[in-house]
């Protein structure tokens, strides 16, 4: 008996043991878990507070690229103000020492107004100078000899050129016309004009106060002719692809002209006929169905008495046949409209290798050189287009024509074999 109670007492003491183990080992675990708890806020406090330094930084660093780039603005309008500061004072001395020529053109030294000089003697004096100042402006000067260019390519032809204050004329035995400031001739079209005024004929001389800008298009006008030239040997395929579609259009054009729907029901009718042993009547009847589908029934209602499947193969040659013809040209439509294009575009680049090589003979900077070489290499490209275009869209409207008519010859072939 006292082992037992004393046993008991033994297991009492472990239980005790153990629950206050368990419940020691518990509050560790919550006290951990709170230090832990801590540890992450203050983490994440100092995250925080390292990323608003970080966004506080990259901010700084923003506004000093910007300041940066202020400064480099600021410099460069600098560098242009003072260029322009340059440029304004060279044109101030010039302007002022053109006054002052005037001003001694007007008012000499050696002929200075009087202080006692009435005012209707010096406007007199002033209108008397100012005459001739005038008359020495706008007075031709003695025609000197001149190559002027030709407008649209690099020809020359020699004459006279004068001048009537800013503008300049040229006068040669073929030509004459208005002179721009590169020396190219243009307004051909008041040569009478210049003529008579260069042979002292007439007092009347036109005036082009724009510059060369209202004759723009009067200079780059250019006839088919001069285009085919400037063009170079590449045109030549393109205008022959051309002329071969304008020939092929008008053939198909007028083939399929011919082409109409046959009658409703001309099938059926054909193969009535031929029951009631009216062979000339069911004849007549396939020939009434137009073409090609006339050339269909008459070859069926010929081979009538064969089995369906023979039936079939004279209807399917019959199509094949009338295929034949309906797209026969259609592939130098579909050739041109591919191949056109790319001649075109072939002549384009010769001329600019061409145009770039004569450059590097001629020197740089020579814009108008430049833009005329390439106006001319387009040339190619605009008449491979103009030839492509149309072709192609011929070419489409043909093969769905074309097939149209094989889907009714199908139509009626299926409609004859099956007697609807």
């Amino acid at each position: 008996m006292r082992r037992i109670f004393a046993a008991a007492a033994v297991c009492a003491c472990a239980c005790a043991f153990a629950s206050d183990l368990k419940t020691s080992a518990y509050e560790s675990a919550r006290a951990a878990e709170g230090e832990l708890a801590e540890f992450g806020r203050v983490r994440a406090e100092k995250i925080s507070e390292k990323k608003a330094e970080l966004d506080a930084l990259s901010a700084q660093i923003r506004a000093l690229r910007g300041r940066e780039e202020a400064l480099r603005s600021a410099l460069a309008e600098r560098a242009s103000l003072a260029s322009a500061s340059a440029f304004c004072d060279s044109r101030a001395g010039e302007l002022a020492a053109d006054i002052g020529e005037f001003s001694a053109s007007f008012f000499p030294a050696s002929a200075p107004f009087a202080p006692r000089s009435s005012a209707a003697e010096c406007l007199q004096k002033l209108e008397s100078e100012s005459g001739a100042w005038l008359e020495k402006l706008f007075n031709p000067l003695a025609p000197a000899p001149f190559s002027a260019k030709l407008p649209g390519s690099r020809e020359k032809i020699a004459g006279k050129m004068f001048r009537v204050g800013a503008f300049e004329y040229f006068v040669s035995p073929t030509r004459a016309g208005f002179l721009d400031s590169s020396g190219v001739l243009y307004g051909e079209k008041f040569a009478p004009e210049i003529r008579a005024f260069f042979a002292g004929e007439s007092n009347v001389l036109p005036a082009d106060v724009s510059g060369g800008a209202i004759f723009a298009a009067d200079r780059n006008a250019r006839d088919i002719f001069e285009e085919i030239s400037l063009g170079g040997i590449w045109m030549y395929p393109i205008l022959f692809l051309g002329f071969l579609s304008a020939a092929v259009f008008a053939y198909k054009l007028a083939y399929f002209a011919r082409v109409r729907r046959a009658p409703e029901g001309i099938a059926r009718r054909v193969k009535e006929l031929l029951a009631r042993s009216d062979e000339d009547g069911a004849l007549e009847a396939a020939r009434s169905a137009g073409y090609p589908y006339s050339r269909l029934l008459l070859d069926l209602a010929r081979s009538r008495g064969l089995p369906r499947a023979a039936l079939e193969e004279v209807s399917y040659e019959s199509m094949l046949e009338a295929g034949e013809r309906l797209f026969s040209g259609l592939s130098v439509l579909s050739v041109s409209a591919a191949v056109a294009p790319l001649l075109g575009l072939l002549g384009t680049v010769t001329g600019i290798i061409k145009t770039f090589g004569d450059l590097s003979f001629s020197g740089a900077g020579q814009a108008q050189f430049i833009s005329a070489g390439i106006s001319e290499a387009l040339i190619t490209t605009e008449y491979g287009l103009v030839v492509a275009i149309p072709a192609y869209v011929a070419h489409a409207v043909f093969s769905r024509r074309a097939k149209s008519v094989l889907s009714d010859m199908e139509k009626l072939a299926s409609s004859y074999l099956s007697g609807d």
